[in-house]
């Protein structure tokens, strides 16, 4: 299900615990029927405004809604929105951008980077290059993990073989998520690097696999308490994210929980 700009607006002004910013919850498709009505509100009174049904206006020297001289239209357009009790989202503010202004971040960020319309490659072409560093790094694809996501695989191979629940919950957690097969090759490692093969990719699928676990946090929340967490993912929690962002929190919680294990995906 799709953010709406208006159902956004309103689940915001909600404390947290109401669980405002899970689409999937029943509250927010509750006020995402209000959410709809309120912008099909304003399409239809867009429309009554291009119409010329009011004989006596027109929008003679009008700069834009958003500028400061509007024409007549543009002002009874400000009064209808006004009677519907809503914030139109041609806002009357300033016309530059703000964090606020972007409402759904993730799917901007793919649009720029993979887009192939005519807007987006050009768009694109004009972000500096410290920008498009940022942009290539926030795809979710760069949280996968890979041989090469690791300071020390062997260790937390380790790790995982001699963890119980009482002594480190989070590794019981994870070992106890293996395949059968790599828990087998686990069971049979002597700890001596290299490590092989086969435990390699089991160890590495099942850690992508954690990625996409919407229980990761919940089922080990006590543990997670303990450690400190950077503001990505602390930003992340708050917003009690959802596909690709839950994946961008999972790999910063796995991040902070094994620092000496897990090379930072920044």
């Amino acid at each position: 299900m799709e953010k709406r700009g208006k159902t956004t607006s309103i689940t915001s002004r909600f404390p947290h615990f109401y669980d405002g910013a899970n689409v999937e919850s029943l509250l927010y498709q509750f006020i995402d029927v209000f959410g709809f009505l309120l912008e099909q509100g304003e399409t239809d009174l867009l429309a009554v405004m291009r119409s010329h049904h009011v004989d006596t206006a027109d929008n003679k020297g009008s700069q834009g809604f958003i500028a400061a001289q509007k024409g007549d239209l543009d002002q009874l357009f400000a009064l209808y929105l006004e009677a519907l009790g809503g914030t139109s989202q041609l806002v009357q503010v300033s016309h530059q951008f703000s964090p606020g202004s972007i409402k759904n971040v993730s799917n901007l960020a793919k649009k720029l980077d993979q887009g192939r319309d005519e807007l987006s490659q050009y768009l694109r072409s004009q972000l500096d290059h410290d920008t498009k560093s940022l942009l290539e790094r926030y795809q979710v694809a760069q949280a996968q993990f890979n041989l090469e996501s690791f300071r020390d695989l062997p260790g937390l191979a380790i790790q995982l073989l001699v963890a119980t629940v009482a002594t480190d919950q989070l590794s019981h957690y994870l070992k106890i998520h293996l395949p059968p097969e790599t828990l087998e090759l686990l069971n049979h490692y002597d700890g001596f690097p290299p490590l092989p093969e086969p435990l390699q990719q089991g160890l590495v699928q099942t850690l992508n696999q954690q990625l996409v676990n919407p229980s990761l946090y919940r089922k080990n929340k006590p543990y997670f308490q303990t450690l400190t967490l950077s503001k990505a993912a602390q930003q992340l929690l708050a917003q009690q994210p959802i596909g690709e962002d839950r994946q961008r929190l999972n790999r910063l919680l796995l991040e902070a929980a094994y620092p000496d294990y897990i090379s930072p995906s920044h």
